[in-house]
Protein backbone atom coordinates (compact mmCIF):
# COMPACT_ATOMS: atom_id res chain seq x y z
CA UNK A 1 0.00 0.00 0.00
CA UNK A 2 1.16 3.59 -0.95
CA UNK A 3 2.39 5.08 2.29
CA UNK A 4 1.27 9.29 2.36
CA UNK A 5 3.48 11.74 3.80
CA UNK A 6 2.44 14.60 5.42
CA UNK A 7 4.07 18.01 5.59
CA UNK A 8 4.27 20.72 7.31
CA UNK A 9 4.99 24.43 6.51
CA UNK A 10 6.42 26.16 9.55
CA UNK A 11 3.61 28.91 9.95
CA UNK A 12 4.05 32.67 9.45
CA UNK A 13 1.77 35.70 10.55
CA UNK A 14 -0.67 36.76 8.14
CA UNK A 15 1.08 39.87 6.48
CA UNK A 16 -1.19 42.87 4.64
CA UNK A 17 -1.10 43.03 1.00
CA UNK A 18 0.60 46.62 1.74
CA UNK A 19 3.79 44.90 3.22
CA UNK A 20 3.97 42.50 0.34
CA UNK A 21 3.65 44.57 -2.16
CA UNK A 22 6.01 47.25 -0.54
CA UNK A 23 8.62 43.55 -0.07
CA UNK A 24 8.06 43.38 -3.70
CA UNK A 25 9.16 46.50 -4.64
CA UNK A 26 12.37 46.96 -2.67
CA UNK A 27 13.43 43.86 -4.38
CA UNK A 28 12.65 45.11 -7.89
CA UNK A 29 14.22 48.87 -8.23
CA UNK A 30 12.79 49.09 -11.41
CA UNK A 31 9.50 48.65 -10.49
CA UNK A 32 10.29 50.31 -7.10
CA UNK A 33 11.56 53.73 -9.55
CA UNK A 34 8.42 53.27 -11.98
CA UNK A 35 6.06 53.03 -8.89
CA UNK A 36 7.41 56.37 -6.85
CA UNK A 37 7.38 58.33 -10.29
CA UNK A 38 4.01 57.22 -10.98
CA UNK A 39 2.79 57.95 -7.45
CA UNK A 40 4.58 61.41 -7.56
CA UNK A 41 3.50 62.20 -10.55
CA UNK A 42 -0.54 61.76 -9.11
CA UNK A 43 0.52 63.68 -6.23
CA UNK A 44 1.78 66.53 -7.89
CA UNK A 45 -1.40 66.78 -10.12
CA UNK A 46 -3.67 66.13 -7.89
CA UNK A 47 -2.24 68.30 -4.71
CA UNK A 48 -1.49 71.37 -6.58
CA UNK A 49 -3.62 73.99 -8.80
CA UNK A 50 -4.57 73.71 -12.23
CA UNK A 51 -2.24 76.86 -12.30
CA UNK A 52 0.85 75.02 -11.66
CA UNK A 53 -0.35 72.12 -13.00
CA UNK A 54 -0.86 73.44 -16.44
CA UNK A 55 2.89 75.32 -15.84
CA UNK A 56 4.46 71.41 -15.17
CA UNK A 57 6.25 69.48 -17.96
CA UNK A 58 7.64 66.72 -17.97
CA UNK A 59 8.74 64.85 -14.37
CA UNK A 60 11.36 62.27 -14.05
CA UNK A 61 13.25 60.21 -11.45
CA UNK A 62 16.57 59.74 -11.22
CA UNK A 63 18.66 58.18 -8.17
CA UNK A 64 15.83 58.99 -6.10
CA UNK A 65 15.89 62.47 -7.28
CA UNK A 66 12.94 63.74 -8.59
CA UNK A 67 12.77 66.07 -11.56
CA UNK A 68 9.64 68.45 -12.14
CA UNK A 69 10.07 70.60 -15.13
CA UNK A 70 8.80 73.99 -15.19
CA UNK A 71 7.77 76.46 -17.66
CA UNK A 72 7.34 79.27 -15.85
CA UNK A 73 10.53 81.08 -14.68
CA UNK A 74 9.15 82.50 -11.92
CA UNK A 75 6.94 80.03 -10.82
CA UNK A 76 10.56 77.56 -10.83
CA UNK A 77 12.20 80.06 -8.46
CA UNK A 78 9.15 79.87 -6.13
CA UNK A 79 8.95 76.34 -5.89
CA UNK A 80 12.83 76.34 -5.76
CA UNK A 81 12.36 78.26 -2.36
CA UNK A 82 9.66 75.83 -1.27
CA UNK A 83 11.60 72.45 -2.34
CA UNK A 84 12.10 71.07 0.82
CA UNK A 85 8.39 71.96 1.76
CA UNK A 86 7.77 69.62 -1.06
CA UNK A 87 9.87 67.04 -0.34
CA UNK A 88 8.91 66.36 3.23
CA UNK A 89 5.18 66.55 1.71
CA UNK A 90 5.91 64.01 -0.97
CA UNK A 91 8.07 61.70 1.66
CA UNK A 92 5.23 61.96 3.92
CA UNK A 93 2.92 60.25 1.41
CA UNK A 94 5.34 57.89 -0.21
CA UNK A 95 4.77 54.98 2.25
CA UNK A 96 7.35 52.68 0.39
CA UNK A 97 10.51 54.74 -1.31
CA UNK A 98 11.87 57.67 0.18
CA UNK A 99 12.86 60.81 -2.52
CA UNK A 100 16.09 62.02 -1.67
CA UNK A 101 15.43 65.47 -3.58
CA UNK A 102 13.15 67.70 -5.84
CA UNK A 103 14.77 69.75 -8.43
CA UNK A 104 12.80 72.22 -10.32
CA UNK A 105 14.01 72.88 -13.60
Amino acid sequence: MLETKRIFLPRREPRSLGDALAKYLRSNPEMLRKYTLATVTELWKTANSADIVRETGAISLRNNVLYITIHNPALRASLTTLRNNVLARLNEELRIARLSDVKFV
